[in-house]
């Protein structure tokens, strides 16, 4: 675990760090913007979360869940996860299924056939 300091966003993104991570992780209960787990998708990076309603929902297939404020139940989660290429794996191929859905074509074409829907227009 490297604790890296605060890098600028577009350093971060440039530099290919959670690209080439092993996991992204966050003991964070609530993720109001969701930024950080989506990067994390985009970039096909598993996410170590905690088990709550709200990561859930983000992380969904993608994520090894720890219990919350729970340090012990944390460090299982890493350790399974750096030593269990089969569980990286599936989290990895998870991660790419859910990039499309912050693909951002397919988010606009959702939302105009929402807007379209909502005025009883066709697409």
């Amino acid at each position: 675990v490297f604790f890296l300091g605060r890098i600028q966003h577009e350093l971060l993104i440039k530099s290919g760090l959670v690209s080439h991570a092993r996991a992204f992780a966050t003991a964070s209960l609530t993720e109001v913007q969701s930024m950080t787990v989506i990067e994390s998708h985009c970039s096909g990076t598993p996410l170590l979360v905690a088990n709550h309603k709200s990561m859930n929902t983000l992380a969904g297939d993608a994520g090894h869940y720890f219990r919350p404020e729970d340090p012990h139940d944390l460090a299982r989660a890493f350790l399974e996860l750096r030593v269990d290429e089969n569980l990286y794996q599936k989290l990895q191929h998870h991660t790419h299924t859910l990039r499309k859905t912050f693909d951002g074509e397919q988010v606009t074409s959702m939302h105009e056939e929402l807007y379209y829907s909502a005025l009883g227009l066709d697409t």
